[in-house]
Parts: C-alpha cells; structure tokens; sequence
C-alpha cells in the first residue's frame, strides 16, 4: 500500500452503517465490479443512467467506465450500489449480524471455504466493522482466485473448442466418402448395365446358335459350321470375363462399405468425447459450489471407491499434519502419494523432479505459494498432464479433485 494516498484510504463508516458504493476504496471498485456484477449487468446500469454505449464497445472498456463512476455519489454508482443490495441481499443480511471484526472474519472465511465468493465479498467490503488487515485479506484472496479460475476456464475451453473442431473435420471427411462412394456406385451402376446390355445381346447370338444348330448338322462338314463354333467358343469367353468384372464390381463396393463403417465409428467417439468434456465443465461447476468435509482421514463412508490403477498423485502444498492420512487414502485406492510442501521446507529445486514423477497433480490452493502452484501448472501443461487445484485442505476436496481425473481419463478411453 502506498503512503498519504486518498484512494489507498481506508474510509470510515458512517456512524455504524455499511459502506456506500462510492464510500469505499477506490482501488477496490476494479475487484468488486468484475466479481460482483456480470458485464449484461452492468450494461443494463448503463441504459437506465442514460450512458448509452457504442456498438463496438468492448467489455473491459465497460468495466473500466463504471469503476471509475464508482468513486462519486452519481446516478450510476448509485445504480450500482442498488444492484449489487438486491443481487446479494442474503449474503448483506448475514454479514450484518457480525458486530466486531473476529465475527466478520469468520463469516469471510466460511464463505469462501463453501466457494461462495461474489455475495460474501460485496457484504464484506460494504460492512462498517472492515478493518484494514482484513480488506487486503480478502482481496489478496479473490485476486488469486481470478487467477486459478481463469486457467482452468481457459483450459476446458480449448479442449472442448480441439474437439469441437475435430468433429466438424470428422464430418466433412465422411460427407466427402459418402460423395465418392455416391459416384463410385453410380459409376459401377453404368458399367452393369452395359454389361446387362452385352450379356442380353450375347444371349440373343446364343439363341440365334441353337436356331442355326439344325442346320449346321446338315453342313457340319462344311465352312459355315466352323465359322459358328468358332463365334460361339468366343461369345461365352466374352460371357465369362463379364462375371469375373462383375464379381470385381461387388467386391470393391464391400470394401467401400467397410471403409464408411469406420468413419462411422470415428465420428460416433468424436461425439462421446464432446459429451465427456461438457459433463466434466458442469461438474466441475457445481463441484466448487459445495463444502468441503475433512471429519476424518480416509472418509469411506461420504465416498465411493476410486481405483487409481497404480498412479502416482503429487499433491503440492496442503498441512503436514495430514499428508500421512493422505498417504493411506491414495495408497487404499491403488495409488502411491508424492508430496512437496510448495518450499516450505522443501527446496523448490526438488519441486520438478516430483512432478516429473507424478501421473496425476493437485494443488490445495488455500495452502501453497503462488510460485509453487504456477510452476505445477505450467509444468502440467507442457507434459500433458493432469492438474487439478482443491479449494481447500481437507479429503473432500482431494476426493473430488482425484475423482474428476480419474472419470476423465476412464470416459475418454473406453469405447
């Protein structure tokens, strides 16, 4: 924090009452606007205060406007102020019976822990007991949530966007067998019926012989007998390489079909991973919306059975005290645990070669460095390897991070 700064100020509340909008820090506006209020929101604010935007306006150039609106008591920061009591107004009612600063941090702490963040940080910056200590807190720990959300956002988008992709090339590949096998069976169509057509005219020669047969008796020692045999000998020739291309015909128009049964086969995973990666985004969604239980070490009774088929899960950070019940919990699912406190104690150095080791790698996001956890994530992203941060330290979490890698990697392989 700078020195004799007004924005880096903590204001005073107004005799007990919470903080307006414009009441607070202004370097907070930036992280209460992007975390509190969506970008429709804030456009909808911008209509009613008579602020009608540009078509190409962007977002960041929205959010930008109205932090600055923000810091005066105008139409729009009051609008805003507005939006954001209505929008989050249980999260204010359940703030507002904290009366001193260890009850509001308590609150804080369980709200983030839950993962409920947007209505808890409005309540918390608006409430008239915020100290100091605890505003830099708070925002240090939204601003490092911003950070790992974006990732793992940006991470599933790419992979469903690569799918999505190969879909769409999966698609014209079949489009463009289906047209030559279209052409091909209209090709051969051509050639039977020109073969139907000379089969047809070989019969009616072939009847013309049986009728001239009796009289090539009566001149079978003579020219015109020789010259018949001669032509009837070259007709069924002329028959029997017709059924050989014929047969040819057939087999190559299996051989098509085989091809067109594999493209549909390719296309049919193509569309199981899509569903795989939208099922894995919507229960990651709801997973950061539940609480996390650490009652007890290896939670049998809360989980169901994960068999890790002999991986090994580099857990990166957390509380000594409970690596050992880690330990037993990954090793009771056929699995081997790695730690790294993050470099606590532990030299970052060593941090790599655990990675390099690990098949799967979680990150308590709570507890580690932030040096720590970028190096794993970044490393995770060159190896292609899975990362998945915990909100929190307890089993819970280490369940569902463990779960969700090892559904990911069954559903995409099966099949």
């Amino acid at each position: 924090m700078c020195e004799n700064c007004k924005r880096c100020e903590m204001p005073l509340a107004r005799n007990g009452q919470r903080r307006k909008l414009w009441e607070i820090r202004p370097d907070m506006h930036c992280s209460i606007l992007g975390t509190c209020l969506e970008h429709s929101e804030l456009m909808k604010i911008a209509y009613q205060s008579g602020h009608i935007p540009d078509k190409d306006v962007t977002e960041y150039q929205v959010h930008s406007h109205f932090v600055q609106q923000a810091e005066e008591p105008g139409r729009p920061s009051r609008l805003m102020h507005k939006k954001l009591d209505q929008k989050y107004q249980t999260s204010v009612r359940t703030f507002g019976s904290a009366k001193t600063e260890t009850e509001l941090k308590k609150f804080w702490e369980e709200s983030l822990e839950k993962g409920d963040v947007p209505g808890p940080f409005w309540a918390l910056m608006s409430h008239p007991c915020l100290t100091e200590s605890l505003l830099v807190q708070a925002f240090g720990e939204v601003h490092m949530l911003s950070h790992l959300n974006g990732a793992t956002n940006h991470a599933k988008a790419k992979s469903l966007q690569n799918a999505k992709k190969a879909l769409v090339k999966t698609k014209r590949q079949l489009i463009l067998q289906s047209e030559r096998r279209q052409s091909l069976i209209n090709e051969h169509a051509g050639q039977i019926r020109e073969l139907e057509q000379r089969l047809m005219i070989a019969e009616q020669k072939n009847r013309s012989v049986e009728e001239m047969s009796e009289r090539l008796r009566e001149f079978e020692k003579g020219d015109l007998y020789h010259t018949l045999a001669r032509e009837t000998e070259k007709l069924k020739t002329d028959l029997e390489r017709a059924e050989q291309l014929r047969d040819d015909y057939a087999g190559r128009l299996d051989r098509q079909g085989g091809e067109l049964s594999e493209l549909k086969l390719e296309y049919a995973k193509a569309i199981k991973k899509i569903e795989v990666l939208n099922r894995l985004s919507a229960r990651g969604g709801r997973n950061e919306d539940q609480p996390d239980d650490n009652t007890g070490p290896l939670a049998d009774s809360k989980h169901e059975e994960i068999d890790l088929f002999g991986k090994s899960v580099a857990y990166v950070g957390g509380r000594a005290g409970t690596i050992s019940n880690f330990r037993d919990l990954i090793e009771n699912f056929n699995g081997n645990l790695l730690h790294h406190d993050g470099g606590i104690q532990d030299n970052m150095k060593s941090l790599t070669g655990v990675l390099s080791r690990a098949d799967i790698v979680v990150c308590p996001i709570e507890c580690v460095s932030h040096g720590a956890c970028n190096k794993a994530k970044s490393y995770c992203r060159r190896a292609a390897k899975p990362f998945v941060p915990l909100r929190t330290t307890g089993v819970s979490s280490l369940m569902s991070g463990l779960k969700q890698a090892v559904e990911f990697d069954y559903e995409l392989n099966r099949n």
